[in-house]
């Protein structure tokens, strides 16, 4: 009799053993998932705040209320892209124009004084974003205009 109450003592103690090592297993991998799931929130974070002043603009192209691109907006968009395209940690963003029938400008090389002399001269215009192009991580990496 004794040694049946002692199997049954050690049978039990084996089965809490059991259930607290699962219980151990599954807090253990949702917490590897929990932190897994936190740097893909901070990445896609990260990715919206760099293709935000982009696809703001492509918003506004779309938008059916009286807003519309300027060349100042252009010009702001150009010139966070020089400044994208001058750190060596991320990857080119072209940025064109095209104006009438002729061929797209390719906005992102031209000199400062050159965006000074597009503002002057299209200062009144609309514009609309033609197309926008995205890398395979997500971010732009090209963003056409066009007059209208």
């Amino acid at each position: 009799m004794e040694n049946v109450s002692h199997a049954l003592l050690i049978a039990g103690e084996t089965l809490i053993g059991v259930l607290l090592l699962t219980i151990f297993v599954i807090v253990f991998r949702n917490g590897g998932q929990l932190g897994s799931s936190y740097d893909k929130r901070i990445e896609s974070e990260a990715i919206k705040a760099y293709n935000a002043p982009f696809t703001s603009l492509l918003a506004i192209s779309d938008d059916s209320k009286n807003q519309k691109i300027t060349i100042y907006d252009i010009v702001s968009v150009t010139n966070y892209a020089i400044s994208l395209n001058s750190d060596e940690d991320n990857n080119h963003i072209d940025v064109y124009l095209k104006i009438d029938s002729s061929e797209e400008q390719h906005f992102e090389k031209k000199q400062q004084k050159d965006l000074h002399n597009y503002i002057k001269q299209y200062s009144t215009y609309s514009f609309k974003v033609t197309e926008i192009k995205y890398n395979d991580f997500g971010k732009v990496v090209y963003i056409g205009f066009e007059k209208i």
